[in-house]
């Protein structure tokens, strides 16, 4: 064979380490741009997280300056300072708040710090409390509890090095002492930008970490009229209006978020004390204000989850503002809202059974898309109530139309009261929490029902408008829980609104229409329940807090939504804990009242606004 036919297999070396080197440098660029990428990726999550994380700390920061001025009766809320280092800076704030509404009064002359001094209502407080102590002079410090009795308490100075107090608190001047929960944040400035720290510390605790990376943190101050006020000039004695807060962002590259955050939030006198004399309720205290809440219509409270709803509504949908209790007689802080698509118009809600498959949801009724319209709001595994509850619409509901209040009964079926051809009607539910078909009547009734409560007696106490004339009736149940005849308890002094039942008593309340026009609250005790030709006791009269509020000296002085002076009230409720709530919706906002429940004869002193008014009561007249 000759040379030209020959076929050459393979390839020379040379070859090969051509095809080696070019297959190395592929390798080693993918390998460059894998780490590139990675690398990219990690700075971005980072960037992420912390740009989330500073996110999250401006609506913490707007919280709390909301809160900021809740019970503190005319004293300065907020400071452009932290206390340990009292120079005014735009980087940093102490908010005050009282949100348990504690005040005590000063009985004898307080100069020197351990030294014990009689206190009317030393009894709120215990070691380790932090309180504001102030005077009508204007002289005001932080202090700390350190010793209780139920008459006395001690203090030690928060404000000098020593501990020694800087002022002397005296009876003439009307001295006090609040409840203080002070918060601060700052921002700690490191080297570089992504070195800076937003921290928050309340009441003394640990500071806590809440965003990294932070460029800018950055507070102004207004006062009422708008006008622009100097951080040095903050704490002089001038009214606040409103807090503006800035904050740079630590990643101003991203393009799907922006480089900073500014909000504005307005401030005002949040809570009072009120004190009126009744027989059975010789203080009622005004500790909370929700506003602004949109046309609230209802309030409900859960014991087991410290959940706390308020049903409002404007002209697009109703909604449910979900607020969870901290701790017994606590602040709350909102948790979230639940959105209510086609609900028009809400009326009434109540929770399901604690026992079986409706605990923790939520049932709604409203005008809707039909009438009669009912909601059940299922609570999301172990969160409760949350924008991502399943909302589940009942159908065929237009026997129901409208509806006037509804409750459960004691035999798990839900009771509904048709104001219209009045009736009572209720659903039944399966073992899967479903309703067992349509609704069905359980009574025909010879007026317009209103408001459905459960009492502890396992009756069901509902509101009747007898033709003008309001009542108070009752659906009774058996041994064996079948519904019995309703039976009328009794008149009420005047067109019932709305009942509740207290549960650190034994007693329900309802709220009526009185004459002219006046919202009333009146006691209905399980004695009158027997006896339906006594009255029930009143207990609270809007005309007269509005009376007191006009002869109050400084009440005109005192930033309140509306100055908190309602022409009306559209509902009341308690809570678990027996925190009573008021709905306004003229003006947009729910009260909450703490009500004290004395068991002795005693002495106490009743305040309104900023002003204190000496009073003598007795327990049970």
């Amino acid at each position: 064979m000759s040379a030209r036919m020959r076929v050459t297999d393979g390839y020379s070396l040379i070859e090969a380490l051509v095809s080696l080197s070019i297959t190395l440098v592929v390798v080693g660029f993918f390998l460059h741009s894998s780490r590139m990428v990675e690398s990219l990726n990690a700075i971005g999550d980072r960037n992420d997280a912390e740009t989330a994380m500073a996110i999250w700390a401006f609506d913490e920061i707007a919280r709390e300056i909301a809160k900021a001025g809740y019970g503190m009766e005319g004293a300065t809320e907020v400071l452009p300072f932290l206390a340990e280092d009292p120079i005014p800076a735009s980087d940093a704030i102490t908010l005050r708040s009282n949100p348990e509404g504690l005040v005590g009064v000063v009985l004898a002359d307080l100069a020197s710090s351990g030294v014990e001094v009689r206190v009317a209502g030393a009894e709120l407080f215990k070691v380790g409390d932090w309180v504001l102590l102030a005077d009508l002079g204007g002289n005001s410090e932080s202090a700390e509890v350190v010793l209780a009795t139920r008459e006395t308490l001690a203090f030690r100075s928060l404000d000098s090095t020593d501990g020694e107090l800087l002022e002397t608190y005296s009876p003439y001047r009307r001295a006090r002492v609040v409840k203080l929960r002070e918060v601060r944040f700052r921002l700690e400035r490191g080297l570089e930008e992504e070195e800076n720290v937003l921290t928050k510390e309340v009441s003394g605790g640990t500071p806590r970490v809440l965003a990294r990376g932070v460029r800018a943190l950055k507070f102004d101050y207004l006062n009422r009229h708008g006008e622009s006020v100097a951080p040095a000039h903050v704490d002089l004695g001038e009214r606040m209006g409103l807090v503006r807060v800035q904050l740079a962002l630590p990643s101003a590259e991203a393009k799907s978020s922006p480089s900073s955050l500014t909000t504005a939030i307005a401030l005002g006198r949040h809570s009072a004390v009120l004190g009126l004399e009744t027989r059975r309720l010789p203080r009622l205290r005004l500790t909370h204000i929700f506003h602004p809440i949109a046309k609230p219509a209802d309030f409900v409270g859960r014991g087991r989850t410290g959940e706390r709803v308020i049903l409002s509504h404007d002209q697009d949908a109703a909604s449910l503002q979900v607020f969870l209790m901290e701790g017994q007689g606590g602040g709350d802080a909102r948790g979230s809202v639940v959105l209510l698509p086609g609900v028009r118009e809400p009326i009434a809600m109540c929770f399901g059974p604690e026992k079986g498959p409706l605990a923790g949801s939520l049932f709604v009724a409203a005008f809707g898309a039909r009438r009669g319209h009912l909601v059940r709001v299922r609570p999301e595994d172990g969160v409760g109530l949350s924008p991502r509850s399943r909302q589940l619409t009942f159908t065929n509901t237009e026997i129901l139309d409208p509806i006037g209040g509804m409750t459960f009964g004691p035999d798990g079926a839900l009771y509904i009261s048709r104001r219209e051809y009045g009736a009572i009607f209720r659903y039944r539910f399966d073992s899967n929490g479903d309703p067992k078909g349509d609704p069905e009547e359980v009574a025909a009734l010879p007026g317009s029902p209103g408001r459905m409560i459960l009492g502890r007696d396992q009756t069901i106490y509902f509101l009747m408008d007898e033709y003008g004339s309001g009542s108070l009736w009752k659906l009774p149940f058996d041994e064996t829980l079948s519904a019995g005849e309703p039976a009328r308890v009794g008149p009420l002094p005047g067109q019932g609104l709305s009942l509740a039942w207290d549960p650190k008593g034994n007693s329900l309340y309802a709220l009526v229409q009185g004459g002219l026009g006046d919202a009333v609250i009146v006691e209905i005790s399980p004695l009158w329940s027997g006896e339906p030709s006594q009255m029930p006791l009143e207990i609270f009269r809007l005309s007269d807090w509005r009376r007191q509020l006009d002869e109050a000296p400084v009440s005109r002085s005192v930033s309140l939504p509306g100055e908190l002076m309602p022409e009306r009230l559209d509902f009341l409720s308690f809570d678990p804990v027996g925190s009573l709530y008021l709905g306004v919706t003229e003006m947009d906002m729910v009260l909450r009242i703490h009500v004290n429940r004395p068991t002795t004869s005693g002495t106490g002193i009743a305040m309104k606004f900023g002003s204190v008014v000496d009073s003598q009561f007795a327990g049970h007249r």
